[in-house]
């Protein structure tokens, strides 16, 4: 760009925008014709270079008559379409892109000047020296007109994220500060409730616990000591996250409408005044909607935790009723075998009929017990997923210490105590089972001992 630089310098800009860029050039030199040549031999993919002589002739670059060159002409370069980037010759062609309706697509702007890179929220801003190919992910931007009743015709813009600057440079520039007179009246309205034209201002509406009307002159001089910067921490506050915009909108628009506007204000300087104290006050406003929100949330998930209980509760009686019928008609059929065996006349031995019977008794025992902690268990399981995933959410809103307190230490306790009574239980049912085993057995148990001692004797 410093050999092209050489001749655009010395040629006069007739006009630029974001199409295209006409100069008038006195007269080249053969190696300044040899300069615009290689340039329009390396740049033919985003510029098409044509010259007009003095005479009317038209003819494209690269030209290897230098003749034609050494001469008057008119330099008109079109710029190739491109939906994400666009070049700027001068300043100049920079501030009339500014005012095309489709600069706000672009996500790089190149400019030919030396100056420190910023960015809005959706767009680069660089120098032409720093020309380079970004793979920028798609991300969808915010249709301000959703949150926004216009009727301004078009003064809206529909990408107003565009608008907003994201990164200042530490260095002020030319380029910025054009930047800035042309984007801030812009994302102003960002501001506003609603829009619409009124003669040849706009009047603007901002909707609160008061309703603050005014108006807005969108051609006239940019006002001196405006605090761009705090406007543009306003709106960035407010597109920050792309979930509740239309909530911050609402709460900074709010606390602006309780401000008044002074007869020396107009709307940026009201802005520039009353934004700071605002923006504040907003924040905290916000934050308290995310906790009664985060509460609400909280309390929804706790109910529902507690309907899946009872739920499961339900399921649990259910199976502990099934477990206690059979239990009852085992019992009964048991009771009727033991009566029917009492009452058989004495002929012959009933010793295996007895031992039987008491086999199975031990034996229902046992599946009594399996049956009925394998359910409490299952139930315990399940509540202890439950509580697991219900956690990790209540852990993002109070301290894990506090959660423990209130809910795990009880609900580790409680498990604890089941744990013990279920000990007791099971060494009752084994003990109750060993004298079933023993005493359909003793007979044999004795006679063994018999043996064992006269061997030993």
């Amino acid at each position: 760009m410093e050999k092209i630089n050489t001749i655009l310098n010395k040629s006069q800009l007739k006009n630029e925008n974001i199409e295209q860029a006409l100069f008038s050039i006195n007269s080249l030199s053969y190696e300044e014709s040899i300069i615009l040549n290689t340039f329009s031999d390396e740049n033919s993919k985003n510029f098409r270079l044509m010259v007009t002589t003095e005479y009317g002739d038209e003819f494209k670059l690269p030209c290897t008559d230098h003749e034609q060159l050494n001469k008057p002409i008119d330099l008109l370069i079109t710029k190739t379409p491109s939906c994400s980037e666009i070049y700027f010759f001068t300043l100049k062609g920079f501030e009339n892109g500014l005012s095309h309706k489709s600069i706000d697509s672009r996500e790089n702007i190149f400019i030919n000047y030396e100056f420190e890179e910023f960015s809005s929220r959706t767009c680069k801003f660089k120098p032409w020296t720093k020309h380079e190919k970004n793979h920028s992910e798609e991300r969808k931007s915010i249709d301000a007109r959703k949150i926004i009743k216009d009727a301004s015709s078009g003064e809206l813009a529909s990408n107003i994220e565009f608008w907003i600057t994201h990164l200042e440079p530490h260095t002020p520039s030319n380029a910025y500060s054009l930047w800035l007179k042309k984007s801030i009246p812009k994302s102003s309205l960002i501001f506003c409730s609603e829009i619409w034209k009124e003669n040849q201002s706009l009047k603007l509406v901002i909707n609160g616990t008061k309703k603050l009307e005014t108006e807005f002159d969108t051609n006239a001089l940019y006002p001196d000591s405006i605090q761009e910067t705090k406007i543009n921490e306003a709106a960035n506050w407010m597109f920050d996250l792309e979930r509740e915009v239309d909530i911050r909108h609402l709460l900074l628009t709010t606390r602006l409408s309780n401000q008044q506007i002074k007869a020396s204000d107009n709307w940026l300087s009201f802005l520039s005044r009353t934004l700071p104290k605002c923006l504040e006050n907003a924040k905290n406003d916000y934050k308290a909607h995310v906790h009664s929100k985060t509460s609400e949330t909280l309390k929804a998930i706790a109910d529902i935790r507690k309907i899946i209980a009872e739920e499961s509760s339900k399921i649990i009686e259910r199976t502990h009723a099934l477990s206690a019928t059979l239990f009852r008609d085992i019992a009964i059929a048991f009771s009727a075998i033991s009566i029917r065996i009492i009452t058989i006349p004495a002929q012959g031995n009933l010793e295996t009929e007895k031992i039987i019977l008491l086999l199975l008794s031990a034996g229902w025992l046992l599946t009594s017990l399996k049956i009925t902690t394998k359910t409490n268990y299952l139930y315990i399981r399940s509540l202890t997923k439950s509580r697991f995933f219900w956690s990790r959410k209540v852990n993002t809103t109070i301290p894990i210490s506090e959660f423990k307190e209130l809910s795990k230490k009880p609900f580790k306790d409680a498990v604890s105590a089941y744990n013990n009574i279920r000990r007791v239980a099971e060494h009752t049912y084994f003990t109750s089972i060993f004298l079933l085993i023993f005493f359909a057995f003793y007979k044999h148990i004795f006679e063994f001992i018999k043996i064992i001692a006269s061997s030993t004797c």
